[in-house]
């Protein structure tokens, strides 16, 4: 699955959840995106999902569409089951880096544009 930020650049996922979840005292939309340690280095995760001008547009596969996901939630590199434990074998687990953003309520919306216009 790919990803395309407001600024043109691109990320490749390989799986992409949304959901509704509670944080900061507010119920909002969220995304939460896997990504391959092997094709992606942390640092650029970081960099990517630390700038909110980048993240006011995410573009996934050129058909959705999700707009102010600007808060993020979670940038953790976690064990991952790949293949699920049956009664011959083990699981099999991987390392797969996981970032949670979620959408910018209204009032955090409408606070920046007051913020951004008083200077």
């Amino acid at each position: 699955m790919t990803l395309n930020f407001a600024d043109n650049t691109s990320l490749t996922a390989l799986q992409i959840n949304a959901s509704k979840r509670f944080y900061q005292n507010a119920n909002r939309d969220s995304l939460e995106i896997v990504f391959d340690p092997n094709t992606v280095s942390f640092e650029s995760l970081r960099t990517t999902f630390s700038d909110p001008a980048k993240l006011r547009a995410i573009v996934i596969d050129g058909k959705y569409l999700y707009e102010d996901y600007t808060v993020r939630i979670k940038l953790a590199l976690e064990p991952t089951v790949i293949s699920e434990e049956t009664p011959d074998s083990a699981p099999v687990t991987e390392d797969r880096f996981i970032v949670i953003i979620a959408q910018s309520t209204y009032i955090e919306k409408a606070l920046a544009a007051l913020l951004s216009s008083n200077k």
